[in-house]
């Protein structure tokens, strides 16, 4: 747009907006093709291919904090449930994937109905202020023996 325009004004809010429309247009915004399976009314693709936000570096884990151990127990009795797992939810914490993939390969977490859970001997990892600490999982990951 400068170039096109070298006195554009910059502190004008319509040039803002012409370069956000122009930039827009150059953009695919439906890159896995959702529009053309919702106008199919094809449900079940556009389900699995919307994603509002990309994130496959990441995957929850559930952490040994308040009730999320008595949570565990239930879905390892009960089975995964749809109430079940939403009872689970204000336990799960977000990490880099290839950090719980560790965890689970060096049995510091375990998968219970394809849930990961941080096992309770990690239960100092996680600060009800700070969060999750990963670097307390890491140098406390023992395996059971």
């Amino acid at each position: 747009m400068i170039a096109a325009q070298p006195d554009l004004d910059l502190f004008v809010p319509a040039t803002h907006s012409d370069y956000f429309s122009q930039l827009l247009q150059k953009q695919d915004l439906d890159g896995a093709g959702v529009q053309a399976e919702r106008a199919k009314l094809n449900f079940q693709q556009v389900a699995e291919r919307f994603r509002l936000i990309e994130d496959d570096w990441s995957a929850p884990v559930v952490v040994p904090w308040g009730h999320g151990p008595a949570r565990v127990a239930e879905l390892r009795r009960d089975g995964a449930s749809r109430h079940g797992l939403r009872r689970l939810q204000r336990y799960l914490v977000q990490v880099p994937r290839r950090l719980l993939d560790g965890w689970l390969s060096g049995g510091a977490a375990e998968l219970v109905e394809e849930v990961a859970v941080l096992k309770p001997q990690h239960a100092a990892a996680y600060d009800p202020r700070f969060g999750l600490v990963p670097q307390a999982v890491s140098a406390g990951a023992e395996v059971d023996g």
